[in-house]
Formats: C-alpha cells, structure tokens, sequence
C-alpha cells in the first residue's frame, strides 16, 4: 500500500504536469482568425491565402482561416497583383458568432482598401462602420510571396 505521503506527492507531481501542459497549450495554440472577405470592387478577383486560392465574384465572398503562419492576403483584380498584410480588428463588435465560431467580416472596396465591416451584414450598399484603428488596409503592390 502506499502511504498517503507518497499518494500527495503524486498528486502534486500530477498537477503539476497538467498546469505546464495547459499553459503550453494556451501558449502555444494561439486562435486562428476566420474570415468573410467580401469583394465590393465590381470586378472578380481572385484570392490566395496560405496557398488556398478563392476565385471570388462581385459582391461574393470568400470565407477562409487565417493561418497562424500567414500574415498576407494576396489579390489578383483585372491582372494586376497587391497584396494586404493582414491584421485583425482588435474589438469583438467586428465579429460575428455562429455556432461557436467568431468570423471577422471584410470588404475589399473599389478603392482597394480592405474594410472592417459589420458582422451579419450582407448588403454591399450599406455603410461601412467607424473603422478601428489601422483600418483600412491598404494594397501592397507586388506579389512577394
């Protein structure tokens, strides 16, 4: 039998164990940004995100995670090339929740700034709200990939 002084070492070697594998979890394991990029340029353009392509209509949209490993959002409308270092919008008023899921909505405009835009919002013509800060963003010309 073992002795309740043995048995409390265990169980503080064990949560130990599951504290530093949480923390390294939370560390480590960073959200990934989903997105609703929506096309308001009157064009179709196509969209390449860590090495997804998205060809996407006027006034469709493309939806698609963010990897953590990717910071651009590259962009082809009437063969020219630019491309968007993305950063989220920090306030949770430019997410949209569904079933557990937070999606930051985006409007690539005619003006080829890319906009924060208002969660469930599926009119084009509709205002675009206040931006936050940093937004929007504006085009890179060049591919750099």
């Amino acid at each position: 039998m073992s002795s309740p002084q043995c048995h409390g070492r265990t169980k503080a070697k064990l949560s130990l164990a599951a504290t530093v594998f949480l923390v390294a979890c939370i560390l480590g394991c960073a959200k990934v940004a989903e997105v609703r990029l929506w096309n308001h340029t009157g064009s179709s353009i196509a969209l390449s995100v860590g090495g997804r392509i998205f060809k996407v209509v006027p006034n469709g949209s493309a939806r698609f995670n963010m990897p953590l490993e990717a910071d651009r959002l590259f962009v082809t409308l009437n063969g020219t090339n630019f491309h968007f270092i993305y950063r989220s919008p920090i306030a949770a008023t430019y997410e949209e929740t569904s079933s557990g899921d937070q999606i930051v909505n985006c409007r690539l405009e005619a003006d080829l700034g890319l906009y924060a835009a208002d969660p469930f919002v599926t009119n084009l013509n509709a205002s675009l709200p206040k931006q936050p800060v940093g937004y929007p963003l504006k085009p890179q010309f060049g591919t750099m990939r």
